[in-house]
């Protein structure tokens, strides 16, 4: 679905960044057609846009718990993308940022992680 790639470009680049971005594409492209690898390279982001272009199919993670280590995996095609991850412990839940571009993904927390939630606020990932 390339409108949760374009939610999550908006997330790597910063939504003024990425504004920009499209706004100078948007003028180029009045003058001649902008190719998909121009809009890559004008991103500077490609290991993040082409499992969205070239793919067919989007990011599947699960996870794991073992007391204060979360292993997330990916399956299928290896998405690189930016991951919020809330970590839930006896003392409440936090959340980490992190970047998911690897088959695993190891976090650590120092207290005993009772559950995890991959993208809580699902700006990336499809819920099923």
């Amino acid at each position: 679905d390339l409108s949760v790639a374009r939610s999550g470009l908006k997330l790597i680049l910063g939504e003024k960044r990425f504004d920009e971005t499209v706004a100078q594409l948007a003028k180029r492209s009045q003058q001649e057609p902008i190719t998909v690898d121009q809009f890559i390279q004008a991103t500077g982001h490609a290991s993040f846009l082409r499992p969205w272009i070239e793919g067919r199919t989007a990011p599947t993670f699960s996870s794991s718990i073992d007391g204060g280590r979360v292993t997330i995996k990916q399956t299928g095609a290896l998405f690189d993308l930016p991951l919020t991850v809330e970590l839930m412990t006896a003392y409440g839940s936090t959340r980490r940022n992190i970047r998911v571009h690897k088959e695993v993904t190891v976090i650590e927390a120092t207290d005993p992680i009772s559950a995890v939630v991959l993208d809580p606020d699902r700006e990336l990932l499809l819920r099923r």
